[in-house]
């Protein structure tokens, strides 16, 4: 899994009962601890197949290559397509696919 990312806020803010969440400012979010939950989804079907829950400040990128692993780990099944929301970059996402 991809280490988390050492921003200036998670230097200085560090919870002391849970040093594993990370400390969050986003736009109509109030600051805080938080973990995320990523998950990858077989539209066609409509279940999760993979899904990963890390500190509050892994972006999703980051996550679609583990994801992709857990889920063909698993089910032994490759995706045919990948599709990602604005939070992904369309390069990085045919690169990860595509090796």
């Amino acid at each position: 899994m991809p280490r988390p990312p050492a921003g200036k806020v998670n230097r200085t803010l560090v919870s002391t009962t849970d040093p594993d969440s990370a400390t969050v400012m986003r736009p109509k979010c109030p600051r805080g601890q938080y973990y995320r939950d990523h998950r990858l989804v077989d539209d066609h079907r409509g279940v999760i197949v993979a899904t990963l829950v890390t500190r509050g400040d892994m972006d999703d990128a980051r996550m679609l290559k583990p994801l992709l692993d857990q889920s063909e780990f698993r089910h032994r099944v490759k995706p045919r397509s990948v599709v990602g929301d604005a939070m992904y970059s369309a390069l990085a996402l045919l690169i990860m696919v595509t090796t």
